[in-house]
């Protein structure tokens, strides 16, 4: 089994925050002071420690507005043609005469159409996290407890757990594993931990929507938090998805991906949460008012 060299007991952070949940190890709480900046507070330690998908946010996601746009014209195009048929079947214009003559005043049901197109992306946002927050927990409950949950929804998503997990040759040895790195100060939470038939480590993540270059560095920063924790490398890292739609007849039911360079995609990640530290500094003092220093690893400098 994974044996981890010391354990905490999480404490309160004493700001206005909503704790999440609590696990072995460390507290977790959501800063609504912050934004909703994901932090965790660990017994021991002065500092509050930020999640490692709240330190990736500083990367630009050149993929983002791009769907966001696609996201609001699909509906903009969807109402517009809802009401076009309606005026349709019954035998009205579904465009006023006068539109477009000088004076004239926005028409209401089209900024109606505004107002669902621009909101539209949040909704699917927030319908694919509580997707993907049920799908882990229905994995957890499976891997943790033997039990399989009867959400009809989720019957897909565990048979598509279960047919990579018998194809993987992995055990899974945890489930939600809390991780913080004790020198560099970031926490999160890991899908799964496991051994390989040959006994190595294995960091797992599972993934419910897009896979993108942010879910190698949260693997290795995982990874890396892990092997502080133990004092044993991790040998390997995967992330799992499985899409929340049904797949075509004929695709596959799990995508898999295994990161080979866990110490190059650390590199990114441990770069960006210089970045994020920086960023909060400048929160809390104006640069052009009072000077920051700001220390460079020697290795950041070295030819």
């Amino acid at each position: 089994m994974v044996a981890f060299k010391s354990e905490y007991q999480g404490k309160h952070i004493g700001r206005r925050s909503v704790r999440m949940k609590t696990a072995k190890g460390v507290s977790e709480w959501i800063d609504i002071e912050d934004g909703g900046t994901r932090l965790y507070s660990v017994e021991g330690y002065d500092d509050e420690f930020p999640s490692v998908t709240t330190v990736l946010q500083v990367l630009d996601k050149p993929w983002l507005a791009p769907w966001k746009t696609n996201v609001m014209m699909d509906k903009l195009r969807s109402e517009f043609n809802d009401r076009y048929n309606r005026m349709i079947g019954l035998g009205v214009s579904p465009l006023p005469s006068n539109l477009g003559r000088a004076g004239d005043t926005a028409l209401p049901w089209f900024d109606s159409m505004i107002d669902k197109a621009k909101a539209r992306p949040d909704e699917v946002r927030d319908a694919a996290a509580e997707f993907g927050t049920l799908a882990h927990a229905s994995i957890e409950l499976l891997c943790r407890f033997n039990h399989r949950t009867d959400s009809p929804d989720m019957q897909r998503v565990l048979e598509a757990f279960e047919d990579w997990r018998d194809s993987s040759g992995l055990t899974i040895e945890l489930s939600e594993v809390m991780v913080w790195h004790p020198h560099e100060y970031y926490a999160g939470g890991i899908d799964a931990v496991a051994r390989t038939e040959a006994g190595e480590l294995v960091v797992i993540d599972f993934k419910t929507g897009g896979l993108y270059d942010e879910a190698a560095y949260q693997l290795a920063a995982y990874s890396i938090a892990l092997e502080e924790l133990t004092g044993e490398p991790v040998r390997q890292a995967w992330v799992v998805r499985i899409p929340r739609d049904q797949p075509e007849e004929g695709k596959a039911v799990f995508q898999a991906k295994q990161l080979h360079d866990i110490e190059g995609a650390y590199a990114t990640f441990y770069w960006a949460l210089q970045l994020w530290k920086y960023v909060k500094s400048l929160e809390k003092v104006r640069p052009w008012q009072k000077p920051l220093k700001v220390a460079i690893p020697e290795e950041a400098t070295s030819n």
